[in-house]
């Protein structure tokens, strides 16, 4: 295909404060009249002579292959009420698996205060470094014993003011092998 592009502008008039005005005239260059006479509906086909005649109008041809894909022939195949249901089935696995597993993760993504928990993993991180390897897997011991049990996790991660005076949170978890 043979295009001519022209870029045409209109000044602004006077008392109208605008921009200039700005567009692009497309012209098809019929220059192959043997094979465009043959084409419906084209511009070209009208000649006047064998030189180049520009048209007004520029005609697209595509050729669409209109067959669907077999892949998706079994989805397309039961109609729109397949379609409806692979939808609905895609949908719900999409949101059953951004919520599966929440329940167990809240207790300890939403832990209040865990000062207390932090500090106790650096004392393991400092115990191992320092080469005490027994107060290491006593102090690791206390940590899973920790979060095994979500009631001591509920007492240990609670904010301190309240903690009641009379009570150590540490109580409940078991005591270092001597």
């Amino acid at each position: 295909m043979d295009l001519t592009l022209e870029l045409s502008h209109q000044p602004p008039e006077e008392h109208i404060e605008e921009s200039v005005r700005k567009w692009w005239v497309v012209h098809e260059n019929c220059t192959v009249w043997t094979f465009l006479d043959d084409i419906p509906y084209s511009t070209c086909s009208t000649r006047m002579n064998k030189t180049i005649k520009l048209s007004d109008s520029l005609v697209i041809y595509t050729f669409n292959d209109k067959a669907f894909p077999e892949t998706l022939n079994l989805i397309s195949g039961k109609g729109i009420i397949g379609l409806y249901t692979t939808f609905v089935i895609v949908v719900h696995t999409f949101v059953r698996g951004a919520f599966t597993g929440i329940s167990f993760k809240i207790m300890f993504d939403d832990m209040p205060n865990v000062d207390r928990v932090l500090q106790l993993c650096l004392d393991i991180y400092l115990v191992r470094e320092s080469g005490e390897l027994d107060l290491e897997e006593d102090l690791f011991a206390k940590l899973v014993f920790l979060y095994r049990s979500p009631e001591t996790l509920v007492k240990w991660t609670r904010p301190p003011e309240e903690i009641p005076a009379d009570e150590d949170p540490e109580s409940n978890l078991p005591e270092l092998s001597n």
